[in-house]
């Protein structure tokens, strides 16, 4: 499942790359938050899916934050 603020942008290749296995969040829960998670899992409750344990959840981040990028910057020019 996708979210976030790059979803928009990148939709149509996520789709076109993963087929069925791309799963888009809807604008309204696209935004990561305790809700989001909760009704999502309810959701799957009813489709009779497993429930995933808590401690397997862990984003996948495409590229380091800018705060990570920035700090590298700096300490390769430190040293």
């Amino acid at each position: 499942m996708f979210l976030g603020d790059g979803v928009d942008v990148h939709a149509g290749r996520l789709k076109e790359r993963l087929k069925d296995r791309c799963i888009i969040a809807p604008a309204h829960l696209r935004y990561q938050s305790a809700a989001a998670v909760a009704v999502r899992a309810e959701e799957m409750l009813a489709q009779g899916i497993k429930a995933t344990p808590s401690e397997d959840f862990a984003p996948e981040y495409l590229r380091r934050s800018q705060a990570e990028r920035e700090r590298e910057e700096r300490l390769a020019a430190e040293s």
